[in-house]
């Protein structure tokens, strides 16, 4: 395969003398330099060094193409790599800041070769971030959606997918409904007037916006093999900063790279956080830095967010704004029923658990008509492939449940059109990831399990202590001791707990639970009929006046009625009925409680916001379970700001597998900044001032720090931009 080099330079003589000095000194031979035109007398000048200096170089065969009119970068670096892949069959760029370490081309050819045929595989990069380096000399690869160009390469038959017109495929993403695909930071970009019309003069959002569209990949190497030494102030495009800065290069490096690529989701979360936070660092021209004083000022906010500092927003600005930030503010999710992974046979994950949940297993026993024993006794990959080939293959997989699958297969690289489930599996299995990187990717900074003082096998969770107990929030479900309480108590006594009656005994186990586990509150689920005979038992006010002492709230999980159909097992189920004045009468009588409370059926979803409205100690949470839809969700927040501003907690997950962290947060944000905006928008239009530091203020405090007020936690988030 025939492999050409190029190099682009412009105006930075010095910086481009290291980049060909250690060009040659990796054994590169011949090689074109493509200098675009010079705009005044000051670059001529600079660009005369340049020339005079190539052509003291004799270990090289340097060809020098100058440009007379100058063209910009975009247009100088498209029809350099354009004209040299009319002649070769891949090409390696260098820009005049990207100096290249030892080991850069070895790596650059043998990915070139390796992976020619491998259609998956658009790009090879270079540089490495610094949050992911690898410090051994052997040099393999990590791959991911995200193309960075400092130093790259790319190959004749992808590179005709290149479209110079940044604003024709920001319009491809929108005509085609494929948004979901970018970033936020792309997502940003594409609806930029200064990048669609092509003032900011960046070539590379084309070709990064390409990998996401065509479902391509990028390859790294796990160490730095390119230095970018552009960020010193000299650019016309990026700013001073040393957040891209590397480590020393490594001696005697040794490339070694496999023969398949892989997905490696965890770093291409990693990355995505990063330059959400970073990338216009890397093409705002200087004047865009200057042109405000706030733009350093908020280390919460993206970059895309800050550079527009304390300026009243107009109107048509808001809904990209409200965008960035509710894509890019970290969450709290107060209500799972997740575990961390070190919790065997208790944590779910992976596409076999999301069909497998009772959500998908609901829909396929209606749909089908399968007698449910007999779906039950199939193995988990046979019911998973029977939920697939129903739902995805036979049907249009039009519910909501079927449709957060499909965010995960998108989100894993994955399209699912026409594959058998064991073809999504096996893709599926070769995307590299782990259980942080679902969290890194939905946004999830802490979660709050649902833990069972009444399992003993479940509650040996706390007596480890080789899991992250801040990213893991324990509470207590109660269920199982207001069900039946004689049960419970002698669940209690078998673990040691003491007491002269069952209630005393209970509340014993309790604390005892309590030291260990240190739970954010306590929960109980139940028909809200229940709710009036129970809060009448003397165990009820026992625990009451334990949860006062403890100042922990009691989350009311109201509406359920259980084994609808028992046949279903936990898809069985459903719906029961609400008092909600028993709900009133309990916040008022226990103003010194704290009650957390979510509601099951739409129909009390009004009367439950009213009831917000009037007792300081309850906070509504969350759309639970059946309103967990976006035609519900939509129309709901809307009345929960009418009534309580933004005296709500927005949303929880109620995840029980930690992917559907992604597809449910993933969907819940849509509609969450399609509110926000509109209320933004009519907060403009009666003239108060909206900037970005208010939509950011707001919104972290809906997802972030109200959940922890409402737990009573003091939380800083950990995600900084």
């Amino acid at each position: 395969m025939k492999i050409s080099m190029a190099i682009l330079a412009y105006n930075r003589p010095d910086h481009l003398e290291r980049v060909v000095r250690a060009t040659v000194e990796q054994g590169i031979r011949a090689f074109t330099v493509y200098i675009d035109g010079a705009p005044n007398t000051a670059v001529a000048q600079n660009q005369e060094k340049i020339v005079s200096f190539l052509e003291s170089v004799n270990q090289a065969d340097i060809t020098i193409i100058r440009r007379q009119k100058n063209h910009g970068l975009a247009y100088s670096i498209t029809t350099a790599v354009t004209s040299e892949l009319e002649r070769n069959e891949a090409v390696i760029v260098l820009e005049d800041d990207c100096v290249p370490r030892s080991g850069f081309f070895t790596f650059m050819t043998e990915a070139l070769t390796r992976y020619r045929d491998h259609p998956s595989v658009r790009s090879v990069c270079g540089y490495q971030f610094p949050f992911a380096i690898d410090d051994s000399n052997i040099i393999s690869l990590r791959a991911i959606r995200r193309f960075t160009p400092w130093g790259w390469a790319t190959w004749r038959n992808r590179w005709t997918d290149y479209s110079k017109d940044f604003k024709t495929v920001a319009d491809t993403v929108e005509r085609y409904g494929m948004r979901h695909r970018l970033t936020q930071d792309l997502r940003v970009y594409c609806n930029d007037q200064a990048f669609l019309s092509g003032t900011q003069d960046i070539w590379s959002l084309s070709w990064v916006i390409a990998h996401y569209m065509t479902d391509t990949l990028c390859v790294y190497p796990t160490y730095p093999l390119v230095e970018n030494i552009g960020f010193d102030g000299s650019g016309v495009h990026c700013i001073e900063t040393s957040d891209f800065d590397i480590p020393d290069q490594l001696d005697a490096v040794k490339v070694d790279l496999p023969d398949d690529v892989q997905l490696d989701f965890g770093f291409d979360c990693q990355v995505e956080r990063f330059l959400d936070a970073n990338s216009v660092k890397t093409m705002l021209k200087e004047a865009d830095a200057e042109d405000d004083q706030d733009v350093w000022t908020d280390a919460i906010q993206p970059f895309s967010m800050r550079r527009f500092g304390s300026h009243s927003l107009a109107i048509e600005d808001i809904k990209g704004l409200v965008e960035v930030a509710v894509e890019g503010s970290p969450i709290l999710d107060m209500h799972t029923h997740l575990f961390p992974p070190q919790h065997k046979g208790f944590y779910l994950q992976g596409l076999e658990a999301c069909f497998n949940y009772h959500y998908l297993v609901a829909e396929v026993l209606t749909v089908t008509k399968r007698a449910p024993a007999e779906f039950y006794s199939l193995s988990s990959p046979e019911r998973a492939r029977f939920v697939w080939d129903e739902l995805f293959v036979k049907r249009s997989p039009m519910s909501e449940a079927c449709q957060g699958v499909l965010t995960l297969l998108s989100r894993f690289h994955i399209s699912g059109l026409g594959m058998s489930f064991d073809q999504i599996s096996e893709k599926a299995d070769r995307v590299i990831y782990q259980d942080s990187a679902l969290f890194e990717s939905s946004g999830v900074e802490s979660v709050v399990m649902t833990n069972d003082p009444f399992n003993a096998e479940e509650w040996a969770l706390f007596d480890r202590d080789d899991w992250d107990r801040k990213r893991y929030l324990p509470s207590m479900r109660l269920d199982v001791m207001f069900n039946d309480p004689v049960k419970a108590a002698e669940m209690a006594r078998e673990v040691g707990a003491k007491g002269s009656n069952d209630m005393a005994c209970l509340l014993d186990h309790l604390e005892t639970c309590y030291a260990a586990s240190k739970p954010v509150y306590s929960a109980i689920s139940l028909d809200g009929l229940a709710l009036e005979t129970l809060i009448k038992s003397d165990l009820w006010l026992g625990v009451l006046d334990w949860l006062k002492e403890k100042d922990m709230p009691l989350a009311l999980m109201l509406g359920v009625t259980r084994a609808v159909n028992p046949h279903f097992g936990l898809a069985g189920d459903g719906l029961g009925a609400i008092d909600l004045k028993a709900l009133s009468a309990l916040c008022r009588t226990r103003s010194d409680n704290r009650f957390l409370v979510t509601v099951l059926s739409a129909t009390d979803q009004h009367a439950i916001s009213v009831l917000g409205r009037k007792h300081q100690n309850l906070t509504l949470f969350g759309f639970w379970w059946f309103v967990n839809q976006p035609s519900l969700i939509e129309s709901f927040l809307e009345m929960r700001f009418d009534l309580l501003g933004e005296n709500f907690v927005p949303q929880h997950s109620d995840a029980r597998v930690t992917d559907q962290l992604i597809y449910k947060w993933d969907h819940f944000r849509a509609l969450l900044a399609k509110v926000l905006t509109r209320r933004y928008q009519s907060l403009a239009l009666r003239g108060w001032h909206v900037t970005p530091q208010i939509i950011s203020r707001d919104v972290i405090r809906l997802l972030y720090s109200r959940p922890a007020e409402a737990l009573g936690l003091d939380l800083e988030p950990r995600i900084v931009a």
